[in-house]
């Protein structure tokens, strides 16, 4: 009778936390939405519960993951769950790099709602975004003529004649 091969353990906690992981997300979506205010048990609830319950999930599912992979390798054939495994990983480097993004997105939004005084309307942001995508859209010679409500603004490359 052959011996049969056996999905370790440590895949399984890897998967199954990354799975939580997506649930806790889940339900942070649906209590805000159904919540008609922001009263202080929805807070509780999303900042007390939902948000550490996900993070620490996170963590569990990249761990056990690499652990649950290095032992299958060790093993040489006698256990399974590499696929188990590297969901487990993804979802962890997933949801990792998702509140990075969240993060750099209010950062962002925060720089953007902030205007200095005598800027007269133009914000850093949006002078930012207009350099960047003039120089990811520039031709092989300067920077392209960008306009703005009621006048134009010329962006000319450092060291090249200006031109009217």
């Amino acid at each position: 009778m052959p011996h049969a091969v056996r999905i370790t353990r440590l895949a399984i906690v890897s998967c199954a936390s990354g799975l939580l992981a997506l649930l806790c997300m889940a339900g942070i979506v649906v209590v805000l939405s159904l919540a008609p205010t922001s009263d202080e048990l929805v807070v509780a609830l999303v900042d007390g519960i939902l948000i550490p319950v996900r993070n620490l999930s996170v963590l569990v599912a990249l761990v056990t993951g690499v652990f649950a992979l290095m032992r299958i390798r060790r093993k040489e054939g006698a256990e399974k769950g590499a696929t188990l495994a590297w969901l487990g990983i993804a979802l962890g480097i997933v949801w990792i790099v998702f509140g990075i993004l969240v993060m750099l997105a209010f950062v962002l939004l925060l720089l953007a709602s902030r205007e200095p005084e005598g800027s007269n309307g133009l914000t850093l942001f949006p002078s930012l975004a207009i350099i960047l995508v003039s120089v990811l859209r520039m031709p092989s010679k300067g920077f392209s003529v960008w306009t703005t409500r009621h006048r134009r603004c010329h962006i000319v490359r450092l060291g090249a004649p200006a031109s009217r």
